[in-house]
């Protein structure tokens, strides 16, 4: 496990120390003992959210460094297609991007174009 926090865990633990020091009505009741308190914040599903959200950053971030290389930009793609009418370029591969495209689009099923 890590020991330095990620920019993620930066955002998402003081969120969820907000959360559970302000918002939950838990925490608030003065009719509970510390230890009844203990076991309803350890039932809670808030740790499992908060984990949540971290796996899938770690794992998208992860990913983005390792797809990064396969995406082809539009620009250089051979399914890239240029319509004269509109002025505009859009994508010909049927499960490409949707739309008009713009300079910066790009995806990971293009086809990039030959060099001559």
């Amino acid at each position: 496990m890590k020991s330095e926090k990620n920019e993620m865990q930066e955002v998402i633990l003081p969120m969820m120390e907000h959360i559970c020091d302000n918002l939950c009505v838990h925490t608030k009741r003065t009719d509970i003992a510390e230890e009844e308190l203990k076991d309803i914040c350890a039932d809670c599903e808030m740790g499992q959210y908060v984990a949540d959200i971290l796996n899938t950053y770690d794992r998208l971030n992860g990913r983005t460094d390792e797809t990064k290389s396969r995406i082809v930009w539009c620009e250089d793609c051979e399914y890239c297609f240029y319509q004269k009418l509109t002025n505009t370029y859009w994508c010909r591969l049927c499960s490409g991007i949707d739309g008009d495209l713009e300079p910066w689009d790009g995806c990971t099923r293009g086809k990039r174009r030959k060099e001559v």
